[in-house]
């Protein structure tokens, strides 16, 4: 065998193709298969070692802030502040559980596409017709194939017989292919190369014989398979926030312990005494809510992202989403249903005609038809090419009514890709009649019309096919016995019954969903496999195309550098005649512009795509391949779904915020007051037991329920989120500042009062305790909401912010209320007086807090309507 590479077996003819491989008609001989079997390997995908469970597991403690907390732990037991290790170490585990599970089922989808090939094969050996496993066939094999076979490997057709197959799994295009043994250009796509079939597509009408040109990982589908393993799994925007915001903190946590402990030394402070403050408040300012409150905000978030038909498989992909600004989606399947469809039949007039209207052609399409259809009841199972599928659909519901029992065959030409109709004779009650289905501009050159009435006819023909209709003509000949065998160029004088229309019809809500899309600032871009005419029809029906300038062929792709393709990604709304690596470079150029990327698709042609975009979306009727690689899967196969889903997610990330804001502004009121009165030499405010209580309370139930606050009014208004953005951005920051900035100054201000009027520093412990806790309690319900006022929100719509505030409030009391605790804290009781200067001082922060907010608003507003403008 010659041993060539990047052969255009497509363009050879086959008598060459089986000189290349050096077999004869008869197929390979034994010694020729083994020798192959050792030179070419097995007949599967490529396959990855399965990372280990073990290692799995151990790499979810590579997170910065994980670490942080980890030594925090060891701390704590130290020191034995077991209350705060158990803590700590119950974060650290169930962030590490749930990551593991993620990374687990991530690792099954390359393995799910190694097995995406059927286990036998039809193949011709020695003369003799054998049936093998298909993992055993070798270049230079020759493959018989029949209707409903699924191919095993790419092979250049030698003979066959009215072939079309389906190569939407590959491609992208729903429709048949029509396939001979004719040699095509040599520049042709893997679409247009009609003397080839590839692997893992599927023969829906005729048989042919193939001669295997590739196998295994050199086949399209093997390709795209190691397009799949090549690509890198990429860390989420969260993900990379988190990290940076773990640094920064313990950074910042580990500079101020330092000063802290340093100017107690010099202040005159007891060794063993500032050791263990400045542990506390690295303990306090390290939020180990943090971890555990974001995974239970991407669980509630995926709950409610479920309600909407949509399954988020991967916890931490489920923020993704609210970064996302361009939305990659195949035509077929996506913003079309995926199957044919007779949407319309006319007369040969032009009149539409209504369902009740149609007997005649339905007879002629039952008595005809090709497709075969299992009985099953009320569902009946069809099988076939996609337009024999939907014809017989059409006349299904009739079958009874329209008596096709009665028409007896007497001689058939099926579809013949070369005269484009089928026609047959029947024998129905003594009289001869043959039937004929087909291309119009054929079939109305063999009419008996006059030319007038050809061109009447050609006029109807033609303005179904410029409303993106594939069109069939229907006609019939009275033969009255004196004829059964026919002819393709036989065929005359027939009479036109009239014209069937059939498209890949758009989903219902295809064009509201692109335009809701982007409303909320989202670029919704078409890339599909289907032929620019089709493509062209389908964008401007969704309103994706304005003009012919925003559409790209994936020949014109082929063509651009990268370079000129990220300088011009902004401008294409739509790709057509792509290949799969077409999909994976238009992604990856996206994201080279700063775009964050969701690519949806159902074939497997998608896979590279979707696993390199910043997140794969799968519809629930794609297959079993794309469903395991996508981090989203569209139950409903509903494209305003992904819009749903993109609003639940930008509540996600507002709630990690929240949370972040309400954690780090109580840790921030602590340090500054500490450090405060160690500058000053006055006796330290709060004492490290009660700081890690104070701790406990704000880290606990009132931050776990910020993360079951629904959806604000106006998150779909913003622009998508840059996921290079820092996770707070400079309000956030703002707001913890002013939160302790104000809370210090008052409390540094009455401590110091307090001190003057010669109370004992137990009491005055008390107060700042009680201060602490009141506050962090009460400035929540402002931190709730960023876009609009507490005093214009409901305050029961998050029902659970006040069950955790109100558990917080036990917590608060506990020690101040039973005896033993009391003791163990060294608290003492407050006055009336003191419980009312408390409260005052909570609601005036609250009040201030609220106008830092409306300023804040006012300003979002302004850069609101600016956007918007700049948008439409």
């Amino acid at each position: 065998m010659n041993n060539q590479k990047q052969i255009t077996w497509h363009a050879q003819s086959a008598k060459d193709v089986l000189h290349s491989f050096e077999v004869l008609q008869t197929g390979l001989s034994e010694n020729q298969v083994r020798d192959r079997l050792k030179e070419f390997g097995k007949n599967q995908l490529p396959q990855t070692s399965p990372k280990s469970t073990v290692a799995i597991f151990l790499a979810q403690f590579g997170s910065p802030l994980i670490a942080i907390l980890v030594v925090a732990a060891f701390i704590s037991v130290g020191f034995k502040e077991w209350l705060d290790a158990g803590v700590i170490s119950f974060a650290v585990l169930i962030n590490a559980v749930l990551g593991f599970v993620e990374e687990y089922k991530a690792d099954r989808s390359l393995r799910k596409l190694q097995s995406f090939l059927p286990d036998k094969a039809k193949v011709r050996r020695g003369g003799a017709v054998l049936n093998i496993d298909s993992i055993n066939i070798v270049p230079g094999d020759i493959i018989i194939l029949g209707t409903g076979d699924k191919i095993t490997a790419d092979g250049r057709i030698i003979s066959s017989s009215f072939l079309q197959v389906n190569e939407a799994a590959l491609t992208g295009e729903s429709m048949s292919v029509k396939k001979d043994v004719v040699p095509v250009d040599i520049g042709a796509s893997i679409a247009d190369q009609t003397s080839m079939v590839f692997a893992g597509t599927v023969v829906v009408n005729g048989r042919a014989e193939v001669i295997t040109v590739e196998s295994g990982e050199r086949t399209q589908i093997g390709q795209i398979s190691r397009l799949v393993a090549d690509v890198e799994d990429e860390k989420t925007p969260l993900q990379q926030q988190l990290a940076v915001f773990a640094l920064w903190l313990g950074g910042a946590v580990l500079i101020i312990s330092s000063i802290v402990f340093v100017a107690g030394l010099l202040r005159g402070f007891a060794f063993f005494d500032m050791f263990k403050i400045s542990i506390a408040i690295s303990v306090s300012a390290i939020p180990e809510g943090l971890i555990v409150a974001t995974t239970v905000i991407l669980a509630i978030g995926m709950q409610r992202i479920l309600k909407k038909k949509a399954l988020v498989r991967r916890l931490v992909a489920a923020e993704t989403l609210g970064s996302v600004s361009v939305i990659c989606m195949d035509k077929t399947g996506t913003l079309t249903t995926g199957e044919m469809s007779v949407t319309e039949i006319r007369f040969t007039n032009g009149e539409l005609l209504e369902s009740n209207q149609r007997s005649e052609i339905r007879q002629i399409l039952g008595v005809t038809s090709a497709a075969l259809v299992d009985e099953n009841g009320e569902n009946p199972v069809f099988s076939g090419s996609p337009t024999e599928i939907a014809l017989a659909k059409e006349y299904w519901p009739d079958r009874e009514k329209i008596g096709i029992e009665k028409y007896a065959e007497l001689s058939e030409l099926p579809f013949d890709p070369a005269f484009k109709f089928k026609a047959g004779v029947y024998k129905q009650n003594g009289s001869t009649v043959m039937f004929v289905v087909g291309a119009p501009d054929i079939l109305l050159e063999k009419s008996d019309l006059s030319d007038q009435q050809r061109k009447k006819m050609q006029s109807v023909f033609e303005e179904m096919t410029e409303r993106g209709l594939r069109v069939l003509l229907i006609a019939k000949k009275d033969l009255n016995g004196q004829q059964t065998e026919i002819t393709y160029d036989g065929i005359t004088d027939i009479s036109v019954v009239g014209f069937v229309g059939l498209q890949d019809p758009l989903r219902s809500n295809a064009r509201h969903t692109v335009e809701t899309a982007g409303e909320a600032g989202l670029k919704p871009v078409m890339i599909t496999g289907d032929h620019v005419i089709t493509a062209t029809l389908v964008a401007r029906e969704v309103g994706l195309l304005i003009d012919e300038s925003g559409i790209m062929t994936g020949l014109e792709l082929d063509k651009m550098s990268d370079a000129d393709l990220i300088a011009h990604i902004d401008k294409i709304n739509v790709f057509a005649r792509v290949l799969p690596s077409h999909k994976l470079r238009i992604v990856r150029a996206w994201q080279d512009s700063g775009a964050s990327v969701a690519m949806v698709g159902d074939g497997v042609n998608d896979a590279p795509a979707m696993k390199a975009a910043d997140i794969g979306v799968a519809l629930g009727s794609g297959t079993e391949v794309t469903k395991e690689i996508a981090d989203m899967v569209l139950l409903d196969n509903n494209f305003q779904t992904i819009v749903e889903a993109i609003r639940e997610d930008r509540t996600i990330f507002d709630n990690i915020r929240k949370m972040i804001v309400y954690l780090l502004s109580d840790s921030f009121s602590e340090v500054v007051l500490i450090f405060g009165a160690i500058i000053l030499s006055l006796p330290i405010p709060i004492l490290p037991a009660q700081i890690l209580w104070i701790n406990l309370i704000t880290d606990g139930f009132p931050s776990v329920a910020l993360t079951f606050e629904p959806p604000e009014k106006g998150v779909m208004k913003d622009p998508p989120r840059n996921k290079k953005a820092p996770l707070l951005d400079a309000e956030m920051k703002v707001l913890i500042f002013i939160i302790g900035l104000f809370t210090d100054a008052l409390l540094f201000g009455i401590y110091f009062y307090l001190l003057g009027q010669d109370l004992a520093i137990h009491h005055i412990r008390t107060f700042i305790f009680v201060a602490l806790g009141i506050n962090s309690l009460i400035y929540i319900f402002a931190v709730r909401k960023f876009r609009s006022s507490i005093f214009r929100s409901n305050p029961f719509e998050n029902l659970y912010l006040i069950a955790g505030v109100g558990i917080g409030f036990v917590f608060l009391f506990i020690p101040l209320v039973v005896p033993y605790f009391r003791n163990l804290f060294e608290f003492e009781a407050l006055s009336v007086t003191e419980w009312l200067v408390l409260l005052t001082l909570a609601l005036f922060q609250l009040v201030l807090i609220e106008i830092v907010k409306e300023i804040f608003n006012l300003k979002r507003n302004r850069q609101l309507g600016e956007y918007q403008i700049k948008v439409l």
